[in-house]
């Protein structure tokens, strides 16, 4: 069997441990995969940079549900050098796959109480979701949703929610649009993020608003 098709069938089987919420099993498929596309790589097999990037990412995740925070944070930081080097050589459709690794870093930098970091990630990663969204790719408002939340939990541990609470407010209305649009699989994200908006609010000794 060719090691890329090994590499392929080991990714998948990562991915379905992961599904399965079995991350010991999905980080040793996903540790498998990369091993060997790292040999393709080293044999100037160049196109299966995003397979080992992707890759990366899964495995950050695994290690995330493991609690094991600074190595999964070293997957994902790898995994954005590959998905920058890549933009950089005019492969721009990496973009979305970049902004989604950043805010993976950013859940793993406020797992390591580092929120100014995090910080820097999520707008980072906002960035991207919204320029491929005003290129027509409306399906990224639920990525640019997650990324703006996170950007106002960083900025609420960083005691600044008069910055958080319109990061809360836009990702309310991304939610109602989303709903309003026939996608009630968003309902308890609206939930949440109204949870965070209230929280924002009595911080900022405005309770009445937070009802």
């Amino acid at each position: 069997m060719e090691r890329s098709t090994q590499a392929e069938r080991w990714f998948n089987e990562g991915l379905r441990h992961l599904e399965a919420r079995d991350p010991q099993k999905a980080l040793a498929a996903f540790e498998q995969a990369e091993a060997l596309y790292r040999v393709l790589i080293a044999d100037s097999q160049l196109q299966y940079r995003p397979d080992l990037a992707g890759t990366l990412g899964n495995g950050g995740n695994a290690l995330q549900e493991l609690n094991r925070c600074k190595e999964a944070l070293a997957r994902y930081e790898e995994a954005t050098g590959i998905y920058r080097a890549l933009i950089v050589a005019s492969e721009p459709q990496h973009r979305r796959n970049l902004a989604i690794v950043r805010v993976n870093e950013a859940n793993a930098l406020a797992e390591l109480h580092r929120p100014r970091e995090a910080l820097v990630r999520c707008r980072y990663a906002a960035r991207i979701f919204r320029a491929l969204i005003g290129e027509g790719q409306l399906e990224g408002r639920p990525d640019l949703a997650g990324a703006r939340t996170n950007e106002g939990i960083a900025l609420c541990d960083l005691n600044r929610p008069s910055e958080a609470l319109p990061c809360f407010e836009e990702v309310t209305k991304i939610y109602r649009d989303l709903l309003g649009e026939n996608q009630p699989q968003y309902r308890p994200d609206l939930a949440r993020t109204r949870m965070h908006e209230g929280n924002a609010l009595c911080d900022l000794n405005r309770p009445s608003e937070a009802l």
